[in-house]
């Protein structure tokens, strides 16, 4: 074992090192390819539960606990379906866009609070598909040939 690389399926030749099919030479032994696959993964995870948090904010103008309940039970359905998207990306790619979408259909009347609301939902939808798509390429069955 040399510098812990054998450790995590990683050898060395000629310099560059070698997991499967990929090779780089960059000092960190990561490539550009699995960093995005990294970000892929994360960011819709990570700012779904950033979006959460910023509705809830605005739970806290809430006078009375009825009202506060009233105002934090959607964002509370939406962490439960962000629980249940870290597993399935597909149910966020729907339902964040679903969700974007019947907020602007509901207050059509004020374009700001759609921005402010809709935006940032529809956006982790769009990155819950994006994911969803590249995690199932991942996932997919590799031929036998390919040294995998």
């Amino acid at each position: 074992m040399r510098n812990g690389i054998e450790s995590v399926g990683l050898r060395r030749r000629n310099g560059w090192r070698v997991t499967g099919n990929e090779a780089y030479a960059d000092g960190n032994g990561c490539d550009m390819n699995e960093r995005s696959r990294w970000w892929v993964l994360w960011s819709p995870r990570i700012l779904a539960i950033v979006v959460c948090l910023f509705l809830g904010l605005f739970a806290l103008d809430a006078g009375t606990v009825p009202d506060f309940a009233v105002h934090v039970a959607p964002v509370l359905v939406l962490l439960v379906i962000v629980g249940i998207s870290w597993r399935w990306e597909w149910v966020g790619g729907l339902v964040f866009p679903g969700v974007a979408a019947a907020y602007a259909y509901v207050a059509r009347d004020h374009v700001s609070w759609v921005l402010v609301v809709s935006a940032p939902l529809l956006i982790v939808g769009l990155l819950y598909l994006w994911s969803w798509r590249r995690h199932s390429s991942y996932l997919a069955p590799s031929s036998p040939g390919n040294g995998i």
